[in-house]
């Protein structure tokens, strides 16, 4: 771990090569416009006095538009005694409506999108306890010895991986825009360092070395303290990328002041069609992601983003695709669905035959057929596209609506995914302790210095009973701590803004 950091520090000749793919990628945000016009500007204030900004991020900013300050319309002037009343507010009618923009569609679905993804991280990570990530990919791990549960988890990891993360970009991505908007550069990047850095390096310092101690302890090694990013490498690239955009966008707006323009001219980017996807699918997401793996010398982590599928490439084109999405209107008026150019259906069964052919590529390549690993990454790349397409659309169609309920999940959606790996790794922890004591003759052992367990557990399927129960079991619980106890800590003085 130490070597790693050192080489990292050092900067190695991966990381310069990738280094170098993260430039030309993000010129695709730089050749895009991604700034609101006025008229959607003024559509936004207008919306924002009956509902507070929907975030869809884990990152969620949960300050109200609706605190702001309502800029009375123009007093009429007095109807002299002559003119007939009536006619008077014949003549008020068109004014009112001329001055008041029509309101922007509410993209509640956003919401529960993001509480959806929330949950299925947790799922995942649940999945790496119990052996379905491979080692060094949680703090603490049981079952990572071949059985038929890990070829199970290791699936679902797999379909996870490919898309969640930067389909996670896309929604944070989506209101970067319309907040830039409305503050100065200095109070754009302000908010961010509450919302984002802070709670990033609270886990940094707190949550992830107490998962990783907890992990040495159980294993029964030397109990270190080492501060690390873990699961929070999201909020600092999350940090990286709307530094980026912040860059980008002063200097749109001194070009364009340069050039006699508007600083925030209109855009008129279409949703792409299914050639451009492809295109950005097979080769950005797909081939780009494949030369990233392999400067990287096979995987690992770039700058604490693991690099795999659905990673660095993918995270650069959702987060430039989420800030054009709000530019453009891309989820709104019209659904998503309309903008397709085939059947919802077809782009569900398109998704599945993806998610089959990644999955029968990635074992094949496993077992010593190296060469198969382009073309899985390559379906990989699309997958992620596609997939984040067919969740985007079931959520508009089925859940763009709010309740208390689900007001307040989307409230501790941003704890939960911060606190989460303390839960798992605790709830992990004590399913091992009660394995112990029940197997004594056969007690789950830790080698080499390692958090990682390969001891086979007992019971049908080699074990595999046990895992699934553990899986199981842990999903249950964790999720019925995790949101309560998030929701309960952002109600306590000095969390609103943080969480």
């Amino acid at each position: 771990m130490i070597q790693g950091t050192l080489n990292l520090v050092l900067g190695d000749i991966g990381n310069i090569i990738a280094t170098s793919f993260i430039v030309l990628a993000t010129s695709v945000i730089y050749v895009c416009k991604c700034q609101l016009s006025p008229e959607e500007a003024a559509a936004e204030d207008e919306a924002s006095q009956t509902q507070p900004e929907h975030t869809g991020t884990v990152a969620v900013d949960h300050e109200t538009e609706s605190s702001q300050e309502v800029v009375p319309l123009p007093a009429l002037e007095q109807v002299p005694p002559t003119i007939d009343l009536k006619e008077a507010r014949v003549e008020e009618e068109p004014v009112q409506q001329e001055l008041t923009p029509p309101a922007r569609p509410r993209l509640y679905f956003l919401d529960t999108l993001k509480i959806f993804l929330t949950f299925i991280v947790l799922e995942h990570h649940i999945a790496c306890a119990f052996g379905g990530c491979g080692e060094g990919s949680w703090f603490l791990i049981i079952g990572e010895y071949s059985n038929p549960f890990q070829y199970v988890a290791r699936s679902f990891a797999t379909m996870n991986q490919a898309y969640f993360m930067p389909l996670f970009f896309f929604v944070s991505a989506y209101f970067t825009p319309s907040s830039y908007q409305r503050r100065t550069k200095a109070e754009f990047l302000d908010k961010h360092k509450v919302r984002v850095y802070i709670p990033a390096m609270v886990a940094t310092f707190t949550v992830v070395p107490v998962c990783c101690m907890i992990g040495q302890f159980m294993a029964g090694i030397t109990i270190v303290y080492l501060p690390r990013s873990g699961h929070c490498w999201f909020l600092l690239w999350l940090l990286i990328f709307n530094w980026a955009y912040c860059c980008i966008g002063d200097r749109l707006k001194k070009r364009n002041h340069e050039e006699g323009e508007a600083p925030d001219r209109p855009t008129s980017t279409p949703f792409p069609r299914l050639q451009k996807r492809l295109f950005y699918g097979f080769l950005v997401c797909g081939l780009l992601m494949f030369a990233v793996v392999v400067a990287l010398g096979g995987g690992g982590s770039f700058f604490t983003m693991p690099i795999t599928i659905g990673s660095l490439m993918c995270d650069i084109v959702f987060f430039a695709a989420g800030t054009q999405a709000k530019a453009n209107n891309w989820l709104a008026p019209e659904n998503l669905r309309s903008k397709l150019e085939c059947s919802i259906w077809y782009q569900r069964a398109l998704v599945l035959v993806e998610g089959g052919l990644m999955l029968f590529l990635l074992f094949m390549a496993e077992e010593e057929m190296e060469v198969l690993y382009i073309p899985m990454f390559l379906v990989a790349g699309v997958y992620c596209i596609d997939m984040s397409l067919v969740l985007l659309d079931f959520f508009q169609i089925n859940v763009n609506y709010r309740n208390a309920f689900i007001g307040a999940l989307a409230d501790a959606a941003y704890g939960v995914y911060i606190l989460h790996p303390l839960v798992i790794t605790g709830a992990t922890a004590a399913f091992l302790k009660i394995y112990n004591n029940l197997h004594q003759d056969n007690p789950l052992q830790f080698e080499d210095e390692s958090v990682v367990s390969k001891t086979q557990l007992q019971g049908p399927g080699d074990g595999s009973l046990h895992l699934l129960a553990g899986f199981l079991i842990l999903s249950v619980v964790c999720n019925l701590v995790c949101w309560p106890l998030a929701w309960w800590i952002r109600q306590l003085p000095g969390f609103r803004r943080s969480l």
